[in-house]
């Protein structure tokens, strides 16, 4: 099995080409799996004949994905798989995939002798791709070699990622339960050395970056009420709003927002607006619930927003749901456990 991926930017045709549009035709879906398992995987899910391929990428490649595979994008004619694994070095590791068929590339190693990594997070510019781990280090993988070709110590144990305005941004997350990680760090983009600090709040986790250059941070603190969803503008670096509701996961496409809102058990998915940050209704619309949102991505081709639903925790596969911009609902299907970000494929 195999598509045409079909990439978003304009390009001069000569007299002779016929134009078609693009459509999306599936669905790529990241499932994490249990902690400590080794079960992440990647489903496939074919819209033209409504069926899913569970756990293709083994089915491609002949070997399990890994332990804790936590984020799945695609940039130019890649996808990227970050497998963040646990302590032990040797699970830590970076996918790269064709989109076409989900066969590797390459399997990029993040770990050095007995040290892991633990990726977390990855964002693009150019021809470089930039990975986030819990050790407190930005890597920088040239897209064309495939090889990490510069580093920088950037924080504590860094997790969301984002770059704006030739500059990177990365939560310092309270993931070792230090009790003192507040800060997003910055780092020039250019010579890749860290700039400085700002406060934020106990334990910034998920950040994003609006097409006017705005980016939001997801600040849950640690315990009790002390949660916010905050606004920095990132021509000045400086905090300009701060909201106080409990934000999960949210992402960003264009003009179009969307966060997991509310506290667990009972989380709803509403539409957000993107200059402000302020949240609206809930987005979905009619009788479908989602029972644990866990992962948000929109399709760019159409504005189609894909919802992945862990269920009830224990629960041994999770479910996709894929609505239209207005919330109604387009399709659903089945997924491994845990399922988390997706990736379109277009013909």
């Amino acid at each position: 099995m195999a598509f045409l991926v079909v990439g978003m930017s304009a390009c001069k045709k000569d007299s002779l080409e016929t134009k078609s549009d693009p459509e999306t035709v599936g669905v790529y879906v990241l499932h994490e799996g249990t902690w400590n398992m080794g079960n992440s995987g990647i489903d496939f899910y074919d819209l033209k004949n409504d069926t899913v391929i569970a756990d293709y990428f083994k089915k491609a490649n002949g070997y399990d994905l890994g332990e804790s595979a936590v984020q799945l994008k695609q940039y130019g004619n890649k996808i990227y798989c970050i497998v963040s694994g646990t302590d032990d070095a040797s699970e830590s590791f970076l996918e790269v995939l064709d989109p076409s068929n989900l066969k590797s590339i390459k399997r990029i190693p993040f770990f050095k002798g007995t040290d892991a990594y633990l990726p977390r997070s990855i964002a693009f510019s150019g021809s470089k791709a930039y990975v986030a781990g819990f050790d407190g280090y930005v890597r920088r993988i040239d897209t064309a070699s495939l090889v990490i070709d510069k580093e920088v110590k950037a924080g504590g144990a860094l997790e969301g990622l984002a770059i704006a305005n030739q500059k990177l941004y990365v939560a310092n997350s309270d993931r070792f339960w230090s009790g003192n990680a507040s800060t997003i760090s910055i780092v020039d983009l250019n010579t890749l050395t860290k700039l400085k600090e700002i406060e934020v709040g106990s334990n910034p986790k998920y950040i994003d970056i609006a097409p006017d250059g705005n980016l939001f941070v997801t600040v849950p603190g640690i315990g009790g009420n002390n949660f916010t969803f905050k606004k920095i503008d990132t021509k000045t670096d400086i905090v300009t709003a701060s909201h106080k509701i409990e934000v999960d996961i949210f992402t960003i496409a264009g003009d179009a927002g969307y966060a997991v809102v509310g506290p667990w058990g009972n989380r709803k998915v509403k539409a957000f607006n993107t200059t402000t940050g302020v949240m609206g209704e809930d987005f979905i619309t009619g009788t479908t619930s989602i029972t644990t949102p866990y992962g948000i991505t929109i399709n760019s081709l159409n504005g189609d927003v894909l919802i992945a639903d862990s269920g009830i925790y224990g629960d041994t596969n999770g479910m996709a749901y894929c609505f239209k911009s207005d919330g109604t609902l387009a399709y659903k299907f089945k997924t491994g456990q845990s399922p988390q970000q997706a990736v379109f494929v277009y013909q």
